[in-house]
């Protein structure tokens, strides 16, 4: 996908008032006490289980701020296959915005998203598509999940905020949310739920 593709399709999803590019890239992922996003063997019992109304609100607020969705390639492949089946308001949330999807292999183009044919595959280093979709105009993105893509996207200093979902739950081992090098967080928010989870919101230090 080229440099120009990538500014078309993040420009087609709309712009601010003042047309001005002002976008911010959010990661918002969910994790257990101990840092990981999965449990042994992918599993996620221990989200759906303890997951609390206000945080699914808190949730949607986000994606409402948003216009595009930026996925890695297995977490593209999970919510694909689940999300265009799904009806209600969330579901409307998760399906119509645009899509990004990041992967070190495969054929740069249109992904399968049931038919709402606004998911695209780009192929590489993401330094540049991300910088350009940074630039084009539009409202803010989130990269949702994707753990291996907060790593790497981290590492280069292009995630403007964290919002980490801390789950009450010791998983001893798992997919873990950050691995590799050091980098320090100012924290500028904090919810805590009902049923014990907070939200964790950071920026670069």
């Amino acid at each position: 996908m080229s440099n120009t593709a990538v500014s078309q399709f993040a420009a087609s999803a709309g712009s601010n008032e003042k047309g001005v590019a002002v976008r911010k890239l959010i990661s918002s992922v969910h994790t257990s006490l101990d840092g990981y996003i999965e449990g042994r063997g992918g599993s996620l019992d221990w989200l759906t289980a303890d997951m609390d109304e206000a945080a699914v609100a808190d949730d949607a607020e986000l994606l409402r701020s948003v216009d595009t969705i930026l996925l890695g390639r297995v977490t593209y492949d999970g919510f694909s296959q689940f999300w265009p089946s799904q009806t209600g308001d969330f579901a409307d949330l998760m399906n119509h915005p645009s899509k990004i999807v990041f992967s070190r292999s495969g054929e740069a183009g249109p992904l399968a998203w049931d038919d709402f044919d606004n998911a695209e595959l780009v192929v590489g280093d993401p330094m540049a598509t991300v910088q350009d979709l940074k630039a084009a105009e539009g409202d803010d993105m989130v990269l949702l999940a994707s753990a291996g893509l907060v790593q790497s996207f981290s590492a280069l200093g292009l995630i403007d905020e964290y919002r980490i979902y801390v789950y009450p739950v010791v998983l001893g081992a798992g997919k873990p949310l950050f691995a590799g090098e050091s980098f320090g967080l100012e924290r500028v928010d904090m919810r805590s739920y009902p049923k014990g989870s907070v939200l964790l919101t950071y920026r670069p230090s």
